[in-house]
């Protein structure tokens, strides 16, 4: 999973530099200076800034808004979704469509090269499931206290991926402590950290993939 995580840093970087450039070429080292620090600071959500992605390129800032969703690699304390997650519902969309081309074969999901890992499917759908319904509440509250809908939006996606900064009025420059109800804040940050934490590495807490032999890394 780190060199899907890897391509996809590299990706990021790459599109948001060339659409930053796009037209003059001027100063393109400080750009892709920029755009390289910040796709990785979203990605493993450590929230630093040394740039306004705001005053970048409309489809730069779009990089940046998709990897809100993507999160780190396995076995990384990063917040979101997580890369492995992803990667688990890619295969099974690809297997579905080909089980409609092809009914009669089966079809299995494998991750590093073993197989049989089909049981993980619902887990990690109900995983991305209740993020998702997370963020949508947290958007509601968050327009309720008088965002705007993108910015209440952008701002859940932060809180509950642990992200750090958001859009709006919620940028790199800007902070949360004008939102009327922090403790909102810190009750939708604590969630989004605790629901990444459900693995087989802490006992105490439910246990979402039973311990077995070649079983994912830690942090899936």
């Amino acid at each position: 999973m780190a060199r899907s995580l890897l391509a996809s840093e590299c990706f990021a970087v790459a599109f948001a530099t060339v659409v930053e450039c796009c037209g003059s070429w001027d100063g393109v080292d400080v750009k892709l200076r920029a755009v390289a620090f910040q796709v990785p600071s979203i990605i493993s959500t450590t929230g630093f800034m040394t740039d306004d992605y705001l005053t970048w390129n409309p489809a730069a800032q779009a990089v940046i808004f998709i990897l809100f969703f993507v999160g780190g690699s396995s076995g990384f304390t990063a917040g979101g979704i997580k890369v492995i997650r992803w990667t688990i519902l890619g295969k099974q969309l690809r297997n579905e469509l080909r089980r409609i081309l092809h009914p009669h074969e089966v079809f299995t999901l494998s991750i590093n090269s073993s197989s049989g890992r089909s049981s993980f499917v619902p887990v990690v759908a109900s995983f991305v499931f209740v993020s998702m319904l997370l963020v949508l509440v947290t958007t509601l509250a968050g327009a309720l206290a008088g965002l705007d809908i993108f910015t209440a939006f952008t701002g859940a996606l932060s809180m509950v991926g642990n992200v750090g900064p958001a859009f709006g009025s919620l940028v790199p420059t800007s902070n949360y402590g004008a939102l009327v109800a922090p403790l909102m804040v810190l009750h939708v940050r604590h969630a989004g950290r605790t629901s990444g934490d459900l693995h087989p590495a802490h006992p105490r807490r439910p246990c979402l993939f039973p311990p077995q032999r070649n079983s994912f890394p830690r942090g899936f």
